[in-house]
């Protein structure tokens, strides 16, 4: 994946979580927008109004972006057996993500599906120095990623 800015690695860590989670943010906001401009008006999941509204946002923010993390770190095991390519595997766990998301709602994955790439290559870059600095700066990029929808949710959810 030479040449691609996503795996550049020429930042420090803090610096590069934050340009990851504003290429992340910024194309899928933009593609939100466009995905309900066209209409469309189930772009996430819905969710019970009966568990406590910083509960479901710790889930999102917090532990949605862990467990995400570990499962694509397993995905990348797996499918590492077969394809070499880093552009490849990317592309791979972002159509699959964006899929899994499309199950809770069908237009949601044409949102997640940039953001996996980028987490995906943020992932696979890392994994070149450590899996445990793979799987956090992924988490951290994720967490940013899923804070403010969160508050939204959060603040939909008070009213």
């Amino acid at each position: 994946m030479k040449g691609l800015f996503l795996t550049d690695r020429p930042l420090r860590m803090k610096k590069y979580i934050l340009l990851m989670a504003l290429t992340s943010l910024i194309p899928s906001l933009l593609l939100s927008v466009v995905v309900t401009s066209c209409g469309v008006n189930d772009v996430g999941p819905e969710f019970d109004p009966r568990i406590p509204a910083g509960l479901t946002v710790l889930g999102i923010a917090v532990i949605s972006p862990i467990i995400e993390t570990l499962l694509m770190s397993l995905i990348f095991l797996i499918l590492s057996f077969f394809i070499r390519s880093g552009l490849t595997l990317a592309i791979i766990s972002a159509i699959l993500w964006g899929l899994l998301h499309s199950l809770l709602a069908p237009a949601w994955g044409l949102i997640v599906w940039w953001p996996f790439f980028v987490f995906s290559c943020a992932y696979l870059t890392w994994r070149k120095q450590s899996w445990l600095k793979a799987v956090w700066v992924t988490t951290c990029i994720h967490f940013l990623q899923n804070l403010i929808p969160s508050i939204v949710i959060l603040i939909a959810m008070q009213q």
